[in-house]
């Protein structure tokens, strides 16, 4: 996830428990962010950092990682619908030229022009609607 911010003050690695490289932690989704986040805090987990930020919908697999580098042992993760954007899209069209390559004459005597035909691909833009979620994780070990 982007927007990662450290939270001052974080426990020295001897007052915690971590998890040994390679090893994913929890994540676990909410609705009931603040709720939760203080449920954690209740039962001696700190907070070690936390990411938040508006944007298209995010994978999983972001907060994980960063959550392995780490070596925190839970990620408590809330995506909520905020609204809808635009970006700039293009759909593609393929077609065929057609380009002038001379003078023949057909069968019965007249002179005809030749063509050649050429593949092509044309860009057409158009603005394409996009659901921004605001999302917000934070990044928790448990007390020693």
């Amino acid at each position: 996830m982007g927007f990662y911010q450290s939270v001052d003050g974080t426990l020295p690695d001897s007052q915690a428990y971590l998890l040994e490289r390679g090893v994913k932690p929890r994540l676990i989704t909410t609705e009931y962010f603040d709720d939760d986040l203080k449920i954690f805090t209740d039962q001696n987990f700190a907070v070690v950092g936390k990411s938040e930020f508006a944007a298209p919908l995010q994978e999983y697999d972001d907060a994980i990682k960063l959550g392995q580098d780490l070596k925190v042992t839970h990620i408590l993760l809330e995506q909520k619908y905020a609204y809808s954007g635009t970006k700039k899209a293009y759909k593609f069209k393929s077609f065929y030229r057609y380009y002038p390559s001379g003078y023949g004459v057909n069968y019965y005597g007249i002179p005809t022009m030749t063509y050649d035909r050429m593949p092509d691909v044309m860009s057409i833009p158009y603005n394409k609607e996009i659901p921004i979620f605001k999302q917000r994780a934070v990044y928790l070990v448990k007390r020693k």
